[in-house]
C-alpha cells in the first residue's frame, strides 16, 4: 500500500536512489537494534521503527528533494503522510522510554495529595486534537466529585490517565465521557466509550505489554495501556476494564476504572 502511494508521485525519482535509501536505513536499523539487544532493551516495538517507519520516512522525503516541480496537492499528501510518521515514531519512542524508566525503577516520583480533576482534565486537554481527528466528543460527567484527590505524582498519573482516554477515543464511535469519584476506602476515575465492546481475550490481556488485540490499529505497539497500569499500581491502584451496560442491559461501549485504594 505505502509503494503504490509512492508510485504514484516518483515518476521522476530514481529507482535506483530509493533503492539505496531504503537500503542502506535497512541495515542502520538493524545495526541499532543490535546494540539495543545488547543493552536489553525490548526489540518488538523497535524492530517496528527501525524496520518500517523510519526507512518510509526518509523515502518520503527523497521523493520531495527529487521532485521540485512536484504538484501541490501531491507534496501536501506525502508531508501529511510523514508527520503521521513522525508522530507515531515519537510516541512510541517516548513510551518505550518512560517504562524503561519505570521498569529499572530509576523515576524520582514527586507525591503529593493531588485532585482527580486535575489529572482527568489535563489528560482530557492532551487528546483534544486526536478528539477533533476523530469527530469524537469528549466530556467530563456533570457528577464528577470536584474534592476527590489522590497522593500521587500528578505527572505520571497524568501521563496514566492519558494513555487510558487516548486509548478510549481511538476505540469510540462518537463519544467519550470521564468522571472521578471519592468513596470511603478509595476514589476513583471512570472512562467510558460507545464502541465496540471488548472480547473477554482482550480484557484478560490488554494491559500487558506489547499486547495488540483484535480491533487494535495497525500502528499500535501495545505500550500505552501497560504503562498506564505500571504507573497507577505504583500509587497503590489498579485498573479494570469492563462492558458499558444500558438500561436495557444492552452492551453499548466499554469501560475503564481507576482506582486507587486509601
Amino acid at each position: 500500500m505505502l509503494f503504490e502511494e509512492l508510485i504514484k508521485v516518483t515518476d521522476d525519482v530514481t529507482p535506483i536512489r530509493l533503492l539505496i535509501g531504503f537500503f542502506v536505513f535497512l541495515v542502520f536499523g538493524f545495526f541499532i537494534m543490535g546494540f539495543l539487544s545488547l543493552n536489553g532493551i525490548a526489540l518488538i516495538p523497535v524492530k517496528r521503527i527501525v524496520v518500517v517507519d523510519i526507512p518510509m520516512l526518509m523515502l518520503w522525503i527523497i521523493v520531495v528533494e527529487d521532485n521540485p516541480d512536484m504538484d501541490r496537492a501531491s507534496k501536501n499528501r506525502i508531508l501529511r503522510r510523514a508527520k503521521h510518521d513522525v508522530v507515531n515514531i515519537s510516541h512510541m519512542v517516548s513510551a518505550i522510554l518512560k517504562l524503561s524508566r519505570l521498569e529499572a525503577d530509576v523515576v524520582e516520583f514527586n507525591e503529593k495529595e493531588t485532585k482527580l480533576s486535575d489529572i482527568t482534565e489535563s489528560a482530557a486537554d492532551r487528546v483534544t486534537a486526536l478528539c477533533d481527528l476523530k469527530d469524537i466528543s469528549l466530556k467530563i460527567k456533570k457528577d464528577s466529585d470536584r474534592n476527590a484527590v489522590v497522593y500521587c505524582d500528578s505527572y505520571w498519573q497524568t501521563e496514566a490517565v492519558t494513555n487510558i482516554v487516548k486509548n478510549a477515543v481511538e476505540h469510540a464511535a462518537k463519544n467519550v465521557a470521564i468522571g472521578y469519584y471519592s468513596y470511603e476506602m478509595y476514589d476513583e476515575i471512570v472512562v467510558e466509550n460507545d464502541g465496540r465492546a471488548i472480547s473477554d481475550e482482550d480484557k484478560k490481556n490488554i494491559f500487558k505489554r506489547f499486547y495488540r488485540g483484535q480491533d487494535f490499529a495497525a500502528d499500535s505497539v501495545g505500550i500505552g495501556l501497560s504503562l498506564a497500569e505500571s504507573i497507577i499500581r505504583h500509587d497503590n491502584g489498579y485498573v479494570m476494564v469492563d462492558d458499558l451496560f444500558n438500561e436495557k442491559k444492552e452492551c453499548e461501549g466499554t469501560r475503564f476504572v481507576v482506582r486507587y485504594l486509601r
